[in-house]
């Protein structure tokens, strides 16, 4: 993987442009499908909406951003990332999300499948990806490869519980995909550039429906499929000798409240696979923060103080580690903040 020349920053506006438009239209085009097959989430004591409400919004992301990347291919840009392969596997995710908007998987097939699509990933992206881990941990090849593996599965399964409030999961994936394009455009990596412009022109378009009031939601075709996205642009810095630590810092927010939310309610013997509203961002909005207001918070955070964080790492990979470890120290303190605020009720099963 690696940067390559060609049309100016004009070419990217228009990559955006279209991408956007398309997506806008697509997600209102999906709107008006989930509404005539009554494919609705309603109102429960562990849902934070109010009305019944389309999801599987997400399927315009994954449709109109995977035929931008088809379209870079075709220019012979876009890098490793545009191949064909590799939108195939995005469009698998997606896939199998669509099917669960639709019939509600059971948990065992739904992980079988998440994580067989991981598989062909890894065997997909070669040794290279697991290389860096291996040479640190002294593991088998083979063992660091199931770890990645894991961890993909894992990351798309975070992504989707981190879905819960308009605009959150949407604004986030577009202030992560801005910093990170804006640090490839300071860096030259005009593949990654065109890349994350492409992913945040898909997620703005939707973004446009799902801002506070949600006229639909994303589901879990949406969040599975950016949440793989995340997970290939990762592995793309792997492969391309930067590290993970960009894609650590910017999604640390999630990861943080994801795998701090996840351990807790482990630790307690809850039921930790169902549905609850004890993440950090519900807590927020159930002690009286509004939904465009906790969405508005995790934008501001990643692109005022994570993306320049992100973007010292990049330039001093040495100091990599220490920067990602105070970004997840910060983000610990505030999601135990969000957790002690007075007044929210929070229902976990």
């Amino acid at each position: 993987p690696g940067a390559r020349g060609g049309p100016g920053m004009m070419f990217e506006w228009l990559v955006f442009g279209a991408t956007f438009a398309a997506s806008v239209v697509a997600t209102w085009v999906v709107t008006r499908y989930a509404l005539h097959r009554r494919i609705l989430d309603h109102p429960s004591a562990r849902g934070l909406h109010e009305q019944a409400t389309p999801r599987g919004g997400g399927a315009a992301i994954g449709l109109t951003a995977s035929a931008a990347l088809l379209g870079l291919h075709a220019c012979g840009l876009g890098g490793w990332f545009a191949t064909p392969a590799l939108i195939a596997i995005g469009i698998a995710y997606g896939a199998l999300g669509w099917f669960d908007d639709h019939t509600r998987l059971p948990i065992a097939p739904r992980l079988l499948a998440q994580l067989l699509f991981a598989g062909v990933f890894v065997a997909v992206s070669g040794a290279g990806l697991a290389q860096p881990l291996a040479a640190i941990t002294a593991l088998p090849a083979w063992l660091v490869q199931l770890v990645v593996v894991v961890a993909i599965a894992g990351f798309v399964n975070v992504f989707n519980f981190m879905d819960g409030a308009d605009g959150y999961a949407a604004g986030a994936t577009v202030a992560a995909l801005a910093g990170g394009g804006a640090i490839a455009a300071l860096t030259g990596e005009r593949d990654v550039l065109l890349v994350t412009v492409t992913l945040s022109a898909a997620a703005a378009g939707f973004l446009v429906w799902n801002w506070q009031p949600a006229r639909i939601f994303m589901g879990d075709v949406g969040s599975y499929f950016l949440g793989f996205q995340f997970c290939a642009l990762t592995a793309w810095d792997v492969l391309a000798g930067r590290g993970a630590w960009l894609w650590l810092i910017l999604l640390a927010p999630f990861i943080t409240d994801g795998v701090l939310t996840l351990t807790r309610r482990i630790l307690r013997r809850e039921h930790f696979w169902r549905a609850h509203r004890t993440h950090a961002y519900q807590v927020l909005i159930l002690s009286g923060l509004g939904h465009a207001t906790v969405s508005t918070g995790i934008i501001v955070l990643t692109l005022v103080v994570l993306a320049p964080v992100a973007l010292y790492a990049r330039l001093q990979p040495a100091l990599a580690p220490v920067l990602a470890a105070a970004v997840y120290g910060l983000n610990g303190m505030l999601w135990l903040a969000a957790q002690r605020r007075p007044g929210n009720v929070t229902t976990s099963t």
